[in-house]
């Protein structure tokens, strides 16, 4: 399957999204080696300028002109202050898919369209046909599961060479060419949070205290002491430093306004159906209607059969034919037909 848009815009132009990693700097080669006039992009949305110099090196090597672009203000207004304020409500927001199609794809063709270039390309592994947008043949490394808010308008225009490809032929290619400065280790999702570093994040942005608070079982009894809110996630189970003589306990509830953790047995977190808001759907989808499809609630999370049935323009419920453990509100549903994505939306 071919991963070059089939639409009528012609041209053999693109602006490529520039990291500063390894996947996007084999996307701008591999699309050189297709003869593509290839121009980079690195947008800046942190004051790091250590990945600014990296993505001058690489677009150097790779000898492409790099637009650097500042975009702090557009970042932290749109993507950073949603995300704290989702997780000062106990939300588990995920940035990148909002920022997906609101920062680098609005952003990306805009100055494409400047630039007189027809296409934007970036490193992600997944595929498009048709402009509709299609697992990665690397389910491994497949990232689908953070698109499904791209529009038909944005995919018509977007090449992902990478799609068709093996995390280890893209190394593999990377090292055939001798490719300098690229980092080789994986991202991990948050990109405004170091890594393992949420917590202390969340205490220098929360505009309410974080201090210690109560543990509470399932009947409101208090049984521990938790060191503030901002250390815990929904599902968790180890370091909650609470004994019980009924077996594991995992978090089932965060109240930041009360400052209280309540736990409880696993099966209080498996669930069948589960709410959304803000979806999207890709398909002819029409309200009221119910469509069989596969599921997965977290990126690299299990498939699961069920049904999906559109309420309104913007909601729907699903039905699983298996139990999942503890979806979280702010957390993505991404529904498939086999490997073509048909839509998402934002657990209620």
């Amino acid at each position: 399957m071919t991963t070059t848009p089939s639409n009528n815009i012609s041209g053999n132009s693109v602006l490529v999204g520039i990291s500063g990693g390894v996947d996007s700097a084999v996307t701008a080669y591999l699309l050189k080696q297709r003869n593509f006039s290839v121009t980079g992009v690195y947008f800046q949305i942190t004051d790091k300028i250590d990945r600014i110099e990296t993505a001058e090196s690489l677009s150097e090597f790779l000898e492409i002109p790099l637009h650097i672009i500042d975009l702090k203000n557009e970042f932290q207004k749109s993507i950073v202050k949603p995300f704290i304020e989702g997780y000062e409500k106990a939300l588990t927001p995920n940035p990148c898919i909002i920022c997906n199609p609101s920062i680098k794809w609005n952003n990306m063709l805009k100055l494409a369209d400047k630039l007189v270039k027809p296409f934007v390309a970036t490193g992600h592994y997944a595929r498009i046909i048709d402009s509709r947008i299609y697992r990665g043949s690397d389910r491994k490394k497949d990232q689908s599961y953070f698109l499904y808010r791209l529009s038909s308008q944005q995919l018509k225009r977007t090449i992902f060479p990478l799609g068709d490809k093996s995390k280890r032929e893209v190394r593999d290619i990377a090292h055939s060419i001798n490719l300098p400065g690229g980092r080789s280790r994986e991202s991990h999702e948050i990109c405004f949070v170091g890594k393992n570093e949420l917590r202390q994040f969340m205490e220098r942005k929360a505009r309410m205290e974080i201090s210690e608070g109560k543990i509470l079982d399932t009947q409101g009894n208090v049984i521990g002491k938790h060191s503030g809110w901002t250390g815990y996630t929904i599902g968790q189970r180890r370091g909650l430093d609470v004994s019980s003589s009924s077996g594991r306990l995992y978090i089932l509830d965060i109240d930041p306004i009360a400052n209280t953790i309540t736990l409880g047995p696993r099966e209080y977190l498996m669930k069948r159906t589960i709410s959304l808001k803000n979806c999207i759907f890709h398909g002819n989808h029409k309200i009221g209607e119910t469509g069989q499809f596969t599921f997965q609630i977290r990126h690299q999370g299990k498939a699961i059969s069920g049904e999906i049935t559109r309420k309104t323009k913007s909601t729907a419920s699903v039905t699983l034919e298996e139990t999942v453990f503890a979806p979280a509100a702010g957390q993505s549903v991404v529904f498939y037909s086999n490997d073509l994505l048909e839509g998402g939306g934002i657990i209620s």
